[in-house]
């Protein structure tokens, strides 16, 4: 009786594992070639402001969705995005304003192949420079310490990037 139970074991074992290899290659990559000015959205994850950053800092930004091919994902939504500081200043006196921009640089595709990325988000308060000096000048000195307008980008604010070259890409099928 205890031989046959153990042989039935091996069998459903062995019936699993066929059945594991046959699912597993039918989610087979299929490549796909994604050319320069594909358009993916971004957002960055936490709230930015020039008055704590400074240029070169990497910002932490995701893919907001799948990017797809040829119906054909090359990027998963929520994948890390590298991105970085490239103008952080916060507003000061004599009216000068908040001003920060965050570059777009790249991703990693799904079978791990790092693609180039363009964009750009350009922030920029309002300059009360005319009111601080002009008034200061010709009113009273403490209009001198009037400050610009502050900047601030809020979590989950979306950037548009592109892809910056050619890459032939082994995507996960939709």
């Amino acid at each position: 009786m205890k031989i046959k139970n153990k042989s039935f074991i091996y069998l459903f074992v062995t019936f699993i594992l066929i059945a594991l290899f046959i699912v597993s290659t039918s989610v087979s990559a299929k490549e796909v070639t994604v050319h320069a000015g594909k358009i993916i959205y971004v957002e960055n994850v936490n709230i930015l402001n020039p008055s704590n950053l400074s240029v070169g800092d990497d910002v932490e930004l995701i893919t907001i969705s799948d990017v797809v091919v040829d119906d054909i994902i090359i990027i998963k939504a929520g994948t890390p995005v590298s991105g970085t500081v490239t103008k952080a200043q916060g507003e000061g006196a004599l009216g000068k304003a908040g001003q920060l921009t965050i570059s777009v640089n790249s991703v990693e595709a799904v079978d791990g192949t790092i693609l180039g990325l363009s964009g750009t988000k350009i922030l920029a308060g309002e300059s009360k420079e005319t009111e601080a000096v002009g008034g200061g000048l010709f009113l009273c000195a403490p209009m001198l310490l009037i400050s610009g307008e502050g900047v601030e980008l809020p979590a989950n604010s979306t950037i548009e990037a592109r892809i910056t070259g050619t890459y032939d890409i082994d995507g996960i099928e939709k």
